[in-house]
């Protein structure tokens, strides 16, 4: 089931530059989260899915964000508390 979805999900990427740094996801994955900023903009239809998107945000803690599209769980004891009131506003 893993390689058949890797398989599945290779022309379904979406590139992401947050605050200058490039991330990469899959749609299908970002569809796990249906009322969420990035399935919506997604699903929206108003950004070209093929064109790098542009997200004026801090990049430090949007790995975290993505993993949570990817595992919805996120595993928060290696943050501070400074990094966790940060990941609640980015969230």
């Amino acid at each position: 089931p893993k390689m058949e979805y890797v398989l599945n999900t290779q022309g379904d990427r979406l590139k992401l530059n947050v605050g200058g740094e490039k991330f990469c996801i899959s749609i299908t994955t970002l569809k796990n989260i249906r009322d969420s900023f990035l399935c919506r903009l997604v699903e929206s239809g108003k950004v070209d899915l093929k064109e790098e998107i542009f997200i004026d945000r801090s990049p430090k803690l949007f790995q975290i964000i993505l993993d949570f599209y990817r595992f919805q769980k996120i595993e928060l004891t290696n943050l501070t508390k400074k990094e966790f009131e940060e990941l609640k506003v980015e969230a």
